[in-house]
Formats: structure tokens, sequence, C-alpha cells
């Protein structure tokens, strides 16, 4: 592997915290969106439990 110099480094280091946050903030928006929908899918899970059931849902978030 060939010797890096210290701006490269540098910039790989802040590329990798950046795929973590990324990463981190992701897994935040699944749990806090994921949440609400958990009843949805109980519930058509129940109406149709012999049918496979395919649901969008979209959520738009005001400025």
């Amino acid at each position: 592997m060939p010797h890096m110099n210290n701006s490269e480094f540098m910039k790989r280091r802040r590329r990798c915290r950046r795929q973590r946050r990324f990463a981190e903030d992701a897994e935040k928006f699944r749990k806090i969106y994921n949440a609400p929908t958990k009843p949805l899918f109980y519930s058509l899970n129940l109406m149709f439990s012999n049918v496979p059931v395919a649901v969008a849902v979209v959520v738009f978030a005001g400025p």
C-alpha cells in the first residue's frame, strides 16, 4: 500500500466520519418514521392475512 501524505489521510478520515454520521441519521429516521407505520401494517395483516399486500406510505414534511 503506498504511503499517504497528511492531506490524503485527513480527506479519508473526514469521508469516514460523514459516512458514519449518515448511517446514524438514517437509523434515527428509520426509528422515528417506522414506529407510526407499525399499526398500519398490523391492521393490513389482519385484514388480508392470506393475500400478500404491498403498501407504500409517503410522508411529506413541511418547511
